[in-house]
C-alpha cells in the first residue's frame, strides 16, 4: 500500500512538470512594413508629371515634352473678373497684325459648371445704382458669352486643373483673323484657316499679378489667288504671334 502510494504521487508531479519542459510557442509574426517604400502619387500629380510648372496669377504647367500648357484655376478664382489684354507682335502690316497692335481687351470670369470650367466674357456695358431698386434685376435680360467650356482634368483641395490648348492655341479669346470685306479691286488677301497643329507656344510667364502667354498661330491658304505683300513669305502659309495679357 505504501508503495502505491508512493507511485501515484511521482506520476502526480511528472503531470504537473510536463508543461513546464515543453518549449514555448514562438510570439505571432506580424508583417514588416517597408517604410523606404515610395507612396503612390496622387491622381493630380500623375496629370503634372513632366511639366515645368509656373506659379503666378494662374499656375500654368507646360509639358516639357509636347509643349501642351495645362492651366490650374483656385476655387478661391471662380466667379471673379479678370482683364484680359492681347497685342500682336509679329504679323503681315498690310493686315495690321505687326508689332505692338492693340486687339482686344475686356472682362472675363471663369465658373465651374458640373465637371467642366467656363470662361465667360462679362458685359460691362450696363451700369445698376445699388441704391436704386431697379438694381435687383441687374443680371436679367443681360446674358454673358461663354468663350471657352473645359472639361475639368485634375482636381485637389484648392483648384481645379483643365487643358488650356483650347483657350490659347486658338482665336476664342479674339479672333486674330480679320474681317477683310470684298473692294472695287476684288477680294483681298485674306489668312486662311487655323492650323492648330503648327501653332506653338512662344513664351510662358507667370507673377503674383498677372500672367502671359505668347504663341505663335499659323494660318494655312493652299488656295490662296490674292497677291500678298513684301512681308509676307508665301501667302498660303502665314505665322502670326500673339501677345495674350491677364491680371
Amino acid at each position: 500500500m505504501k508503495n502505491a502510494l508512493l507511485l501515484l504521487t511521482f506520476w502526480s508531479l511528472s503531470l504537473l512538470a510536463t508543461p513546464t519542459d515543453a518549449k514555448a510557442a514562438p510570439p505571432p509574426q506580424h508583417p514588416t512594413v517597408d517604410s523606404t517604400r515610395p507612396k503612390r502619387p496622387s491622381p493630380f500629380d500623375e496629370k503634372v508629371r513632366g511639366s515645368k510648372r509656373q506659379d503666378g496669377l494662374f499656375t500654368l504647367y507646360q509639358d516639357t515634352t509636347t509643349g501642351s500648357l495645362q492651366l490650374y484655376v483656385k476655387k478661391a478664382q471662380l466667379g471673379e473678373e479678370f482683364i484680359y489684354q492681347s497685342f500682336s507682335i509679329s504679323g503681315p502690316t498690310s493686315m495690321f497684325l505687326n508689332q505692338s497692335m492693340h486687339r482686344s481687351n475686356f472682362i472675363f470670369k471663369v465658373q465651374k459648371a458640373y465637371d467642366r470650367l467656363e470662361f465667360s466674357r462679362v458685359n460691362t456695358s450696363f451700369y445698376y445704382d445699388p441704391e436704386n431698386p431697379i438694381s435687383k434685376t441687374k443680371d436679367v435680360d443681360k446674358p454673358e458669352a461663354v468663350v471657352l467650356s473645359e472639361k475639368i482634368s485634375g482636381e485637389d483641395s484648392a483648384g481645379y486643373l483643365i487643358n488650356a490648348d483650347g483657350l490659347y492655341l486658338s482665336e476664342k479669346l479674339d479672333p486674330v483673323r480679320p474681317a477683310m470685306p470684298p473692294t472695287a479691286f476684288g477680294q483681298p488677301f485674306t489668312l486662311g484657316g487655323l492650323n492648330p497643329t503648327k501653332s506653338k507656344y512662344f513664351q510662358v510667364r507667370s507673377f503674383p499679378q498677372n500672367t502671359d502667354v505668347v504663341v505663335d498661330l499659323a494660318y494655312d491658304n493652299p488656295s490662296a489667288a490674292a497677291s500678298a505683300g513684301l512681308d509676307i513669305t508665301d501667302p498660303r502659309y502665314v505665322r502670326v504671334r500673339r501677345f495674350a495679357h491677364q491680371q
